[in-house]
Order: structure tokens, then sequence, then C-alpha cells
């Protein structure tokens, strides 16, 4: 399916989530690992759009930064609650450091010492609840998030992400994230592109949809903003590739 999507130009923006749309999901995040392959295509794509490439992820910065070293990009991370515009710029924080997540934090540790399985991932500024490993779970889960939430629910929102529940700032979004980095010099008046493959990445879907730009669905079919679909990330890679070598061929031997 891969080659029945257009090519880009070096005149767009590329914007890439990561988990589920670059990469596969692995049973635990902390395990996933970028191929050596996909970072030398990356490393073309970042040269040809002179730097117009981000990453937008729900992962923290610095763990962005290890899964892509030793390259760096422009960047989103939390859902925006963390933005580089440039690799080598200082990281804005949009979110403030909630004494509401150890509240939270610590009813779903107690949840847990009877509900084996579900792991937090506190991410500073958001907090993941993992539930891979105990999707039998996932409802008593949600409905305890539900209620834990409910006191912050004004300042504080629940995602429903792939085997898990992030705890986010209502103040930040993946497509804020986006209309930030259009706004800087590096994206300016480039034509956006963003994929991505889960609910979670619908807000940028429709900030890049709202620009005139092209979003993309990875994964299976559902009902989304995105209004063309790759089937997998094996596919998105594959289309990297091709877009390239397109752009800046291989030297021949």
């Amino acid at each position: 399916m891969a080659s029945t999507l257009p090519l880009i130009s070096a005149q767009r923006a590329l914007f890439l989530d990561i988990d589920g749309t670059l990469i596969e999901f692995v049973s635990r995040p902390e395990n996933a690992r970028i191929p050596t392959t996909l970072l030398a295509t990356l490393e073309r794509l970042d040269a040809a759009l002179n730097g117009a490439l981000a990453v937008v992820s729900g992962r923290g910065m610095a763990d962005i930064d290890r899964l892509f070293a030793p390259l760096k990009f422009s960047a989103a991370g939390q859902h925006g609650a963390e933005i580089r515009l440039t690799p080598d710029g200082d990281i804005e924080t949009f979110a403030p450091n909630s004494t509401a997540f150890d509240v939270i934090e610590s009813r779903v540790a107690r949840f847990i010492e009877t509900h084996p399985g579900i792991r937090i991932e506190d991410k500073g500024r958001s907090v993941a609840f993992h539930y891979r490993e105990a999707e039998h779970y996932r409802d008593p889960l949600r409905v305890l998030l539900i209620d834990a939430v409910a006191p912050y629910e004004a300042d504080l929102q629940i995602l429903d992400s792939h085997l898990c529940f992030d705890v986010k700032s209502r103040r930040v979004s993946k497509g804020a994230a986006i209309n930030a980095l259009m706004a800087s010099p590096r994206f300016a008046e480039r034509n956006p592109i963003f994929f991505g493959d889960d609910r979670t990445d619908e807000d940028g879907f429709a900030a890049v949809n709202a620009m005139g730009g092209r979003s993309v669905l990875v994964g299976p079919a559902r009902e989304s903003l995105a209004p063309e679909r790759l089937e997998s990330p094996h596919d998105l890679r594959e289309w990297l590739d091709q877009c390239a070598e397109a752009l800046v061929p291989k030297p021949t031997a």
C-alpha cells in the first residue's frame, strides 16, 4: 500500500508519531528501538527538508532523544507538554508538573497491589498507566482513573492510548504542538503532513487538515480525521525510504 501514497516534495514539513507509526509496538515501551536503516533514512530526509522534520509523540523528550540517538530532531514530547523547535534548541514546557499526578499515581499504586501487571510511567508532565500485561484489568483501571481525575478534570484529561491510559494537561495536545512548530522559522510557509496511528493523534490530524495539509493514519482502518492510510509501520518505513531516494538519491559506487 505504501507505493500508492504520493511522495513528498522538498517543500513539505514532515511530522511523525513513533509507537505504532514509525515502529511497531513492543510489550514494554522502554524496549523499543529505532532500526539503524530508519535512522539513516530520517537523516537524509531531514537534510532534504532543511530540518522541517519533527517527531510528535506521547513519549517524553529524553526518551525521544534516547530512541533516535545519535540523531536529534525538532520534537514535541508528552503530547505537546514539551516542545523543541530546533534540534539544538531549548525545550519549552507548556504544562505544569501538577501535584495532582502524585495523588492519582498513589491511588493507582494501591490498586496495583491487588491488580498486578499494570505499570505506571511518570513522564514529568504527564503520566501513563500501561495495562499491556494486564488487559483484563482495563475496565476497572479506567473506572478508577475517571474517579481519580474527576477533582482535577478542569485541568487534566485521560487519553485512551494503545493498551495504556495517559493522563495529561488539557492545555496541551499534539495539534497545538504542530501549530507551534509550524509557526517557527524552520517549518513556516511549508505544507505539513502528519503520520499517526492512535486516537491520541486525532488532534494532530485536525490541525494539519485545517492548514490544508495531509494527514495519514497508520494501521487498521477505523473512523479517523485522516483521509489517507498506510497499513503498518513497515509500509511507512518503506514510503519514507522512497521519499528519501527521490529527494536525495544515494551516491552510486
